[in-house]
């Protein structure tokens, strides 16, 4: 394993933690502001440091981002990656190349409308929120 390759691992797992106590704070002591403790630990360093903590916040998700790019994208290089995926079958379990075309547009269509609905409810409660 690369120097590179265990740094992003270590701010993968940072990240993981960050994420579990934000919803912590969000869920189980109603802190709706909290960033997580190591955001709120980059927003302190930032403050200490003499810039604003939204830039130690910025910076927190820029290095969060990139980990998580160098996770994905860093699996292309390695060669035999993809080897379980050839012998699966490509089509198993939606059979899309074997449904008849009037059949696969209703399909899609009926995504669409499921979709919407779904946009339709996201937006009459987030407008009921806004609201109150």
């Amino acid at each position: 394993m690369t120097p590179l390759g265990i740094l992003a691992g270590a701010v993968l797992v940072t990240d993981g933690a960050n994420g579990i106590s934000k919803e912590i704070a969000h869920y189980v002591m109603d802190n709706k502001q909290s960033e997580g403790l190591v955001a709120e630990a980059a927003m302190s360093t930032a403050a200490f440091m003499g810039f604003s903590p939204d830039s130690g916040l910025g910076i927190y998700k820029s290095i969060s981002l990139v980990a998580n790019a160098y996770s994905v994208f860093g699996l292309f290089r390695r060669p035999g990656t993809w080897r379980l995926f050839r012998y699966l079958p490509a089509d198993y379990y939606r059979k899309v190349s074997t449904m008849s075309r009037p059949k696969l547009t209703m399909k899609i269509v009926g995504y669409g409308v499921k979709a919407k609905v779904i946009f339709d409810l996201m937006s009459v409660t987030d407008a009921a929120l806004n609201e109150s």
